[in-house]
């Protein structure tokens, strides 16, 4: 009996020691439970509550948290095959304090697609970028699919703590400057085209490479290459919109968003009409009759598709001097001292004219008329027509530059006189071509 009591003693001990064991198990769990919960509330605090607003120019909004993602944290558009898109996409701040952002892409497939920030954009950068409370920052993206399949495109943006790094998904893609891709029909004509250096006589007249070394905004040396059709009878025949024209070239040019490169340029082969330059007696191209025949006349009444070819780019008012084409040439590419307008359609500049010909690569067709024949533009133009630019006189007053009746290339004494209006216009970097520019089988374009 004695050693049966003990035994229940010690029983009752050591279960005693288990009870209290789990007690203060129990307790401390459920105090570092209610800590680490704590901690996680206090995390949620400081990052969860700031939010990122994406909208692009349709104004869809995407909103997510920075500690989740949803099925709307992301703007996602299609493009399809040969389509270039620009979106307008901003990030607004509307926490109630400065935030770090940034901004990203996914896509289904990047194999023959271009995706960038254009020239006038702000810079995504990848560690991110500081957006103050109540502010915004807009970027201009541009995509280009030259595939033959739909790919998608993604954008979205993370948020955090402004002094805090901000983590780059290993899912997405950094989106750098936009590189851009010679489209289709530019790469079918430059293939095709008997490229030549230097005229060479009863060669069959195609592109002509011209390389040009000219002063940029920095007063540096940039190298251009353009090509242009030459001499009388180049395969540079076009049908557009049911109507004849010609490939005067194809020209580094900016667009509206600042993005420069290579756009096929087009001019119409007969003219629009006669009129005046101006109704009264001073230079204003912006203001000028010419340019509201051309924009309310001739551009407002193209169709929707042959309006959806044509790119809105830099056109130069350059003040031109006598010299050779290519110092003519220079002073239509700089902008110091010229006037810059983003037009739709405008019209030829004094070297598309020049330039046609097959003999004046080098030579000065101001003064040495006799050097400049064979040009199917002077075959073409069979009048007198305005070209876009002007010309300073001794008193400051402007007068523009036209083609006169025997060939030259003149300033008009008046303003008033009468001219032939052949409008010229750019076409999309993307289109498409058929057809082989004879007058049999003129080219075609599409996008």
């Amino acid at each position: 009996m004695k050693i049966l009591k003990v035994n229940i003693q010690r029983s009752y001990i050591m279960l005693l020691g288990i009870v209290t064991l789990l007690l203060l198990g129990t307790y401390y769990s459920y105090a570092l439970f209610t800590v680490r919960s704590e901690e996680k509330k206090a995390i949620q605090i400081v990052t969860g509550s700031l939010y990122s607003k994406l909208s692009d120019n349709s104004n869809k909004i995407a909103m997510y948290a920075s500690s989740r993602i949803t099925p709307n944290s992301k703007k996602t558009f299609l493009i399809q095959p040969n389509e270039e898109k620009t979106v307008e996409l901003k990030i607004e701040n509307i926490n109630n304090r400065p935030a770090k952002f940034n901004l990203y892409y996914q896509a289904s497939t990047l194999k023959d697609v271009a995706v960038g920030y254009l020239e006038n954009s702000e810079v995504p950068l990848k560690e991110g970028f500081v957006i103050e409370k109540d502010s915004q920052k807009d970027f201009k993206i541009r995509i280009y699919n030259q595939g033959t399949e739909p790919v998608e495109i993604s954008f979205g943006s993370d948020v955090g703590l402004e002094n805090k790094p901000l983590n780059f998904r290993e899912d997405a893609y950094v989106i750098e400057s936009y590189q851009p891709i010679d489209g289709p029909a530019i790469k079918e004509l430059l293939d095709k085209a008997n490229k030549i250096s230097q005229y060479e006589e009863n060669t069959e007249k195609e592109l002509y490479s011209l390389k040009m070394s000219l002063q940029n905004q920095e007063d540096e040396k940039e190298e251009i290459v353009d090509y242009r059709y030459i001499g009388n009878h180049p395969n540079n025949h076009v049908l557009f919109q049911n109507e004849q024209y010609r490939i005067v070239g194809i020209f580094e040019t900016k667009d509206e968003y600042g993005t420069s490169q290579k756009r096929i340029k087009l001019v119409k082969e007969s003219p629009l009409k006669t009129s005046r330059y101006q109704e009264e007696d001073k230079n204003s191209y912006d203001e000028s009759l010419i340019k509201a025949l051309l924009e309310d006349e001739f551009y407002k009444n193209l169709d929707e598709n042959s309006k959806n070819l044509i790119a809105k780019v830099e056109w130069n008012v350059a003040d031109l001097k006598d010299g050779t084409v290519s110092n003519l040439y220079q002073q239509e590419r700089i902008k110091e001292g010229n006037s810059t307008y983003l037009y739709n359609i405008s019209l030829l500049y004094p070297s598309d004219y020049l330039y046609s010909y097959a003999l004046n690569f080098n030579q000065n067709c101001f003064k040495e008329n006799k050097l400049c024949n064979n040009g199917w533009l002077e075959e073409m133009i069979q009048g007198s027509s305005f070209l876009l630019s002007y010309n300073t006189k001794a008193n400051n007053e402007y007068t523009a530059v036209s083609i006169t009746f025997n060939k030259n290339l003149d300033f008009l004494s008046s303003l008033l006189e009468e001219r032939e209006v052949y409008p010229s216009f750019y076409l999309k970097s993307n289109v498409k071509v058929t057809g082989d520019g004879t007058e049999e089988s003129p080219y075609q374009f599409s996008i």
